[in-house]
């Protein structure tokens, strides 16, 4: 082969290194290191890209030559403890450098808190490094206390965008300060923090009045249980350009709520809440100028199965009353923890019905609405008929009790034609409904679908453990409404008390796939005259 056959080896379009750094990025980790010795022109993308993701410390410090390192066992199986055998010398800094200035995302999580470095290697280090272990970091993943506390310091750089810290302890209150202090470009900060008692509230709180000197934070995430809230916040609307908000709320202390001033969020697009009774969230809803808010999320706690209802009927008035609803778009309400033993209890004593629902019959640009609580809901097809109308443009509906089937429920199939017909672009159901023949007789004969059904979008639906008797009747039913249909997907996690998901789905769901592909033809058909 001639010199010239040997230049077009490579493809032109591989000489863009854009094109061959995503080529490169789809390949398993444990091929870039072969990759990267084939060729020069290979080697320097194929470790950038090796080096771009680390969730661990060792890996970056093996470029270095072996008569330096040594690598042990650690206290944990299949754990690894590294250690230099002599003092690093300035050729050791460069050869290291070249490699931690590729590193843009390091993800120290628990799994990977198992390998650890000596204090000789931090200390060897910090000497040369300028107080920046990685200078072009974007992202930082901290999972507890991976390293000793006066060396985190070192992981932090100018570049940082990205921030978060999760299960931290008091000992840590200070590195906080220091994210706030050296990194100035910060986008998005996420902080947990683990339980703290009342003695930490002012200390926390102090440290996060420093938030203000993140001119460019967007997106602030505070896990926390402070008994303050007025202070907490207060904080992020001194924040010129914070557009997403999620805080914890303390559940257990009912007398600050009573006492909330008004606070205005500027330029907020999204909120959640989570930690608190729904009577609380509602609350703090009514305290807060949400005028601009796009998307809201409450995952809500309750103390016990018998909890009352009236709590949920506060949260969706003042969801009602406090948002604006040209701009509101999104509302999941959902429940923080559900109890283990779920499964072993008996059905709830509240059902909640559908006036929790018509304070939101107000924002008709809503393309989501989730509501998942393990109770039952008391919907039928007038209730679906009416929230689907009001709501037009969802593109999202999940209403689901997660305590399985309960003599509450009266949606039928007619209810869920109602749902695909007022609402067009319907892509995501979850709904339970009963399907028996007896029960959806009258719409089965009906002649209310069209010939190319009630909606094109949806390719699986989640019934949990909707009623069925007759497998046949509900895939040819289900079909018939929604001709891409392909699968009945169960809600995960979720819990089913009293009668288990019927067998006769999964039956369903076979001959519906084998329908689905017997009218492949007539459906393209179909679109193709819609287009025309």
């Amino acid at each position: 082969m001639g010199s010239k056959d040997n230049n077009r080896i490579l493809h032109p379009c591989f000489c863009i290194s854009e094109i061959l750094f995503s080529v490169l990025n789809v390949l398993p980790k444990s091929s870039l290191p072969a990759v990267a010795r084939t060729c020069q022109t290979l080697k320097e993308l194929a470790l950038d890209v090796l080096y771009y993701e680390m969730d661990t410390l060792i890996d970056v410090f093996l470029c270095l030559s072996d008569d330096l390192l040594l690598i042990s066992p650690g206290g944990w199986v299949n754990s690894r403890r590294l250690t230099f055998r002599r003092g690093m010398l300035p050729s050791d800094w460069q050869t290291l450098r070249r490699y931690l200035n590729r590193v843009r995302l390091l993800r120290l999580t628990e799994q990977g808190r198992n390998d650890t470095l000596s204090l000789d290697v931090f200390k060897a280090v910090k000497p040369y490094c300028n107080g920046c272990l990685f200078p072009n970091l974007r992202s930082l993943t901290l999972d507890a206390v991976v390293l000793p506390s006066k060396f985190l310091g070192l992981l932090l750089g100018p570049r940082l965008t990205t921030v978060r810290l999760r299960r931290f302890d008091p000992i840590t209150l200070s590195f906080v300060r220091d994210v706030i202090k050296s990194c100035p470009m910060v986008t998005n900060l996420g902080i947990q923090w683990t339980s703290f008692s009342d003695g930490y509230d002012n200390d926390v709180l102090n440290i996060m009045e420093d938030l203000t000197r993140l001119r460019q934070l967007k997106t602030l995430k505070f896990f926390t249980h402070l008994h303050s809230l007025s202070r907490l916040l207060l904080i992020p609307t001194r924040l010129p350009v914070l557009e997403w908000l999620h805080v914890t709320v303390h559940r257990n202390d009912l007398t600050f709520l009573k006492t909330l001033p008004s606070f205005t969020f500027s330029h907020l697009r999204k909120l959640r809440v989570t930690g608190a009774e729904p009577i609380q969230i509602a609350q703090v809803v009514r305290a807060c100028n949400l005028r601009t808010v796009s998307t809201f999320t409450a995952n809500v706690w309750t103390s016990s199965q018998n909890d009352d209802p009236e709590g949920l009927s506060a949260l969706t008035r003042a969801l009602g009353s406090s948002l604006d609803p040209t701009h509101l778009r999104e509302i999941n309400i959902g429940q923080s923890t559900v109890p283990r033993n779920m499964r072993d209890l008996s059905p709830p004593t509240f059902v909640l019905n559908a006036g929790v629902f018509e304070p939101l019959y107000v924002f008709r640009w809503l393309t989501t609405l989730s509501c998942t609580f393990p109770t039952q809901f008391a919907l039928d097809d007038v209730t679906l008929a009416l929230l689907s109308s009001s709501l037009p443009r969802l593109q999202k509906l999940c209403l689901c009790g997660e305590m399985g089937w309960q003599g509450a429920y009266g949606t039928t199939l007619t209810g869920l034609a109602c749902v695909l017909q007022n609402c067009v672009d319907m892509c995501d159901l979850a709904l339970i409904v009963n399907a028996t023949a007896a029960r959806n007789a009258a719409f089965a004969s009906s002649q209310d679908v069209p010939s190319m059904g009630l909606n094109a979008r949806i390719t699986e639906v989640r019934l949990a453990d909707s009623l069925i008797d007759n497998e046949v009747f509900a895939a040819t039913q289900m079909q018939r409404m929604m001709p891409r249909l392909r699968t009945f997907m169960q809600l995960e996690g979720g819990f089913v008390v009293g009668r288990c998901v019927s067998d006769k789905w999964t039956a369903a769901q076979r001959l519906l796939r084998a329908l689905s592909s017997s009218h492949t033809g007539q459906v393209s058909c179909s679109e193709e005259e819609k287009r025309i």
